[in-house]
């Protein structure tokens, strides 16, 4: 059959009634139809591993916390320092950011502002939950006579504190149900978007560190070096399923995020 002839035959059948291009699938070429199966089988592939990663990343995120809680709080002013933080960057943070990667694809309409909603308020669980940290670190050093913003972890944590209020209201500003983006030129969405998104993964990432020079610290240290590596290994993990997710695994949602910054959201 020439190339001619198969192409001809295709533009028939799709002018033909279901049923008959139904029965008309047998004149498809192997070839054709090998592929049609194999792209299927690819996007089944993808929507499996976006929900493994989505469960890893929980899983493993909800028990860093979770063991981090149980050692540390023991109702001091200080232990309400390690356990609030960890719970706004490794938990809540990490889960804004997923939904933030999830809503790329997504190029408008009601599904894409529901994302966007969820991602905000996750957003503000970890920035409140940020402020009882730093409120609870602040005040424990002003008990103890201690100076403020000593460390390479307390100094690179009062700039992740700061860029972290920052982008929260970045946040607002950028999402156009909240109406604020209005007051800037049309023109200026993308970029002001693109901005918090880019100034997001740096504060989150940066928190990452903070976390683990946190686990440096005599507070955990003296726990012993099992609990401080599970903790450490476990705080990497919940950070590289996050790069590998943002980074490689959807680059044509990002792709067509672009475009949805013009949209409704």
């Amino acid at each position: 059959m020439t190339a001619e002839s198969s192409s001809s035959r295709r533009r028939y059948n799709l002018l033909r009634p279901a049923s008959q291009q139904a029965s008309g699938l047998a004149g498809v070429d192997d070839d054709e139809r090998t592929g049609a199966t194999h792209a299927g089988s690819n996007a089944m592939k993808g929507v499996a591993g976006m929900v493994a990663s989505n469960a890893s990343l929980r899983v493993v995120s909800a028990a860093v916390v979770a063991l981090l809680t149980f050692t540390l709080y023991d109702a001091s002013l200080f232990s309400y320092h390690p356990v609030c933080m960890s719970l706004a960057y490794v938990l809540f943070m990490t889960e804004a950011v997923r939904t933030a990667i999830s809503f790329r694809g997504k190029l408008g309409g009601e599904e894409r502002v529901r994302s966007i909603s969820r991602h905000m308020y996750v957003n503000v669980a970890a920035v409140l939950l940020a402020i009882a940290g730093f409120v609870a670190i602040y005040k424990n050093k002003i008990r103890l006579g201690k100076q403020h913003f000593q460390s390479y972890h307390a100094r690179i944590g009062l700039f992740v504190f700061v860029s972290t209020l920052a982008v929260a209201a970045g946040g607002f500003l950028s999402f156009k149900k909240m109406g604020l983006i209005n007051f800037f030129a049309e023109k200026l969405h993308p970029t002001i978007k693109r901005g918090h998104r880019a100034a997001g993964v740096v504060t989150y990432f940066f928190a990452v560190l903070v976390v683990e020079l946190g686990l440096l610290t005599g507070a955990v240290t003296k726990h012993g070096m099992a609990f401080r590596l599970v903790l450490q290994v476990g705080t990497a993990v919940v950070a590289a399923i996050v790069a590998f997710r943002a980074f490689f695994d959807f680059g044509s949602s990002r792709a067509q995020g672009y475009t949805a910054d013009l949209q409704v959201a």
